[in-house]
């Protein structure tokens, strides 16, 4: 089972109580893995193991042999790179918490609009289904062969008259299935948890949490005189995102040879592409360092200003937004189950 938010909420809080005490960080980073799930004690050991052994940064934010997202191997080689193990990892543990934050506002977003659908249902199949069998019989006594497609639906909802809870087992058995398996709190949106993304605000809303986990770690590192080919493949990595990640690394590589591309900055944000306006301040600070810092501090404070608007849409807009779709759907098909069996049987009356 993979590494859960869970997981990484629990190591920022040992190694906050390591800091706390004094305790070197480094030396005591397996220490703070102890106690949890083993392939979490696991990752710290090896990780540990690796630093002690000399291995570079690069060599250990790209090891996938654990078979643990990047992420937290990323954040703990930033920590030692910046000096501030701590920092970044409890950075990572708030990352954490914003993604349980915003699974936990979705799954109530969905709770109010889910309980109309869930009635619906009950109605449909106690009131609409009752009306659809005495529709049925009267159709039946004109003793003639289906015509219609609503002859035809008649038949198959005689013959298969279990149809109505086909989609609500399936729905029941997906959300089972999806918590049994720990996806409900993994790391990134990468299982069937992305039909969250289908969601008005949501793909928005872990776009900029993700822009603001890139560049609050970049000017972390940035401030620690980390170089900024190094600050960026680190930073991406502790992103979560494979397609920024790649982004990331490309920017890095273009700055070692001594090119900043410029193509960010003319077209439009899609997945792949450096966010345009980390970009732009890059471009514009040019050699300067205190420039550079300067931009990146604002940068992030505009993406954390961008995410709180974009959590306060989650909260308070899309549940009125799904209340509408749902309830509305819901009504639909009701309605046209009720009026369009009436039309149907005064036509065939009309025609006897």
């Amino acid at each position: 089972m993979a590494i859960t938010l869970e997981d990484i909420q629990h190591l920022s809080d040992e190694i906050r109580s390591l800091v706390q005490a004094g305790l070197p960080l480094e030396g005591n980073l397996a220490d703070a893995g102890s106690g949890h799930r083993p392939q979490l004690q696991r990752l710290t050991e090896q990780i540990s193991q690796d630093l002690a052994s000399g291995r570079s940064l690069q060599e250990i934010v790209n090891d996938d042999r654990m078979g643990v997202p990047r992420i937290l191997q990323a954040a703990v080689a930033a920590g030692v790179e910046s000096g501030q193990l701590s920092s970044t990892i409890e950075m990572l543990g708030d990352v954490a918490a914003d993604l349980s934050e915003l699974r936990r506002r979705i799954l109530q977003a969905l709770s109010y609009p889910l309980t109309v659908m869930a009635m619906a249902v009950i109605l449909f199949v106690v009131f609409i289904r009752t009306f659809l069998d005495r529709v049925r019989m009267v159709v039946t006594d004109f003793h003639r062969a289906p015509e219609t497609v609503f002859d035809h639906l008649l038949l198959l909802d005689e013959r298969y008259s279990w149809w109505p809870i086909i989609f609500p087992a399936a729905l029941l058995f997906w959300i089972v299935l999806w918590l049994l398996s720990g996806r409900a709190s993994a790391v990134a949106f990468r299982g069937p948890e992305r039909v969250f993304l289908l969601l008005p605000g949501v793909r928005g809303l872990i776009r900029d949490l993700r822009f603001y986990t890139l560049s609050r770690m970049l000017n972390l590192l940035v401030h620690r005189e980390t170089p900024l080919p190094d600050a960026l493949v680190l930073s991406g990595a502790c992103v979560g995102d494979r397609h920024l990640d790649r982004a990331c690394q490309n920017l890095a590589e273009q700055l070692q040879r001594g090119n900043i591309p410029e193509e960010a900055l003319r077209q439009p944000w899609v997945p792949g592409r450096f966010p345009p306006l980390l970009a732009a301040g890059l471009k514009q600070s040019g050699t300067d360092e205190n420039q550079l810092r300067e931009r990146l501090e604002s940068i992030t404070g505009y993406y954390r200003r961008r995410l709180q608007i974009s959590m306060t849409w989650m909260k308070n807009v899309v549940p009125v937004l799904l209340f509408f779709v749902v309830g509305g759907g819901a009504v639909l098909l009701y309605s046209t189950s009720m009026f369009w069996s009436i039309s149907e049987l005064y036509r065939q009356l009309s025609d006897i």
